[in-house]
């Protein structure tokens, strides 16, 4: 017991050393980690720590990391034995293989009792009714059977030793969980063989229905040149203003005057925003911007325009980036902040999305997603980071809150890290409200159209998601 708050309190100290530096994303989800450890939500410890130790090579691990990692996973343990959590069970051992230095002797005496649990306990154990899911279900059962057989030799491996070193105790523990393996590869292997049969007899139905759907989708084409003829009018006119916004923030004065002092920026943020003032003074500019910074942020808002509408081809979201973008710079400007916080906020709006170019194009259109596919879906925020290398680094700070933080709510209900309120970063909140009005007055798979006056009375509707503040700015404009 002592030694385990010996550990949170160094942990601790470490955390409040991390929040004085300028944090990493590393650094976040450590620092994520122990939050959660510290409020005994093992799962989201398990996550945040697990992206953390995927950062190192087994050989340059920071002591501190390891052990922290170490004490979530038998914690962790701990709390799926009490619940009798099989899945849970399973993504620990599939890590523990992964991560082979965590397996310490209290683990693995930990996981060697679930196995035995699992194996006395019809409860416990791998259950497959359906036999005839979807090829990407198939593909995840083949994958657990891979996984399954792999576990078995590594449990036949170490029995083996276990034998040879006369290891009585170890060898009983390895010989159920070598039983245990054997009847999932059984399981698995049987659902496998079932669905493909049945797979065959659907062959015919699906060539039927193909043939149907390739009616409707040339009846389909036909109103869409129709519709689409109509639409390039307005496309166009869109497409004009898109580029007068853009020269506008391209030629943004470097009158002095413009520049707010720091002092003035924190009493307006700390007023009207929260405490979030620290945020605002890293992206502040110098006194005076040279010639040469002047160039380097209008070669970047065309760079951000160019990764923009790759993204908009990508997700099928005609001119989302245009149009949230504009509206962003907007409410900067009515926000009164500087002209070059203002244009930075205009270049991140446009690529906030970036981490959608990592995720299969086809879920992204989907109207029926999976809570597997969801869980997908809204990693893009974190596969994001690593795609802003075209921004220069002391840029990068409002990139990657507008990246990361887009999709966190008022209330804390948001994702990935679950902030709340004024520690939400400005740029990314105004995109939230931004992103959703654009969403609601868009025709997208999941809900028809809204009238700006239905969208903002939406956005008021859910003071739990969405700055209120922001979107009373954005009710004046619109």
């Amino acid at each position: 017991m002592t030694k385990k708050i010996g550990i949170i309190l160094s942990l601790s100290l470490l955390v409040i050393f991390l929040g004085f530096s300028q944090s990493s994303l590393v650094e976040r989800y450590l620092t994520a980690a122990n939050n959660s450890y510290s409020q005994k939500e093992y799962a989201k410890a398990f996550d945040y720590i697990n992206y953390v130790y995927g950062q190192y090579t087994s050989e340059n691990v920071p002591q501190n990391v390891e052990i922290l990692a170490e004490t979530i996973y038998y914690d962790y343990l701990q709390e799926i034995r009490e619940k009798k959590d099989t899945d849970a069970f399973a993504k620990v051992k599939e890590k523990l293989l992964e991560y082979p230095t965590l397996s310490s002797e209290r683990v693995n005496r930990l996981v060697r009792t679930l196995n035995t649990m699992e194996t006395q306990d019809q409860q416990w154990g791998p259950s497959v009714t359906n036999t005839n899911f979807t090829s990407k279900e198939a593909a995840e059962y083949q994958a657990k059977l891979a996984r399954a057989q792999a576990q078995l030799e590594a449990v036949e491996k170490a029995l083996a030793e276990a034998k040879q070193n006369n290891q009585k105790e170890k060898a009983e523990a390895l010989l159920k969980e070598q039983e245990l393996l054997e009847k999932e590869r059984s399981i698995y292997s049987d659902a496998i063989i079932k669905s493909n049969q049945t797979m065959k007899s659907n062959t015919i139905m699906i060539a039927v229905i193909a043939l149907c759907l390739i009616g409707i989708i040339v009846g389909g084409i036909v109103v869409i040149i129709s519709v689409t003829k109509k639409s390039e009018a307005a496309v166009q006119r869109q497409q004009e203003q898109f580029e007068a916004t853009l020269q506008m923030v391209a030629q943004l004065t470097r009158n002095q005057k413009e520049a707010v002092h720091i002092a003035q920026i924190s009493d307006v943020y700390n007023s009207e925003f929260g405490e979030e003032s620290h945020r605002v003074v890293a992206s502040l500019p110098d006194v005076e911007i040279t010639e040469s910074e002047h160039q380097e942020l209008k070669k970047l808002a065309a760079k951000c325009k160019e990764v923009g509408a790759k993204i908009d081809l990508y997700t099928s979201r005609k001119n989302n980036s245009k149009n949230v973008s504009e509206m962003v710079f907007k409410i900067a400007n009515s926000l009164e902040l500087n002209s070059y916080d203002s244009m930075l906020y205009f270049c991140a709006a446009m690529v906030y999305d970036i981490g959608f170019l990592s995720i299969n194009s086809a879920l992204l259109t989907s109207e029926h997603l999976t809570e597997d596919e969801k869980y997908e879906i809204r990693g893009h925020v974190n596969l994001g980071v690593d795609k802003i290398g075209f921004v220069p680094e002391k840029y990068q700070s409002v990139f990657l809150d507008a990246i990361l933080m887009h999709h966190e709510n008022m209330d804390g209900s948001g994702y990935p890290s679950g902030v709340n309120g004024e520690k939400i970063p400005l740029v990314a909140r105004i995109i939230h409200v931004v992103e959703s009005f654009i969403a609601l007055i868009s025709r997208r798979n999941y809900h028809g159209i809204f009238d700006k006056e239905a969208a903002i009375k939406e956005l008021r509707a859910r003071p739990n998601f969405y700055d209120q503040k922001i979107v009373d700015v954005l009710d004046s404009l619109v």
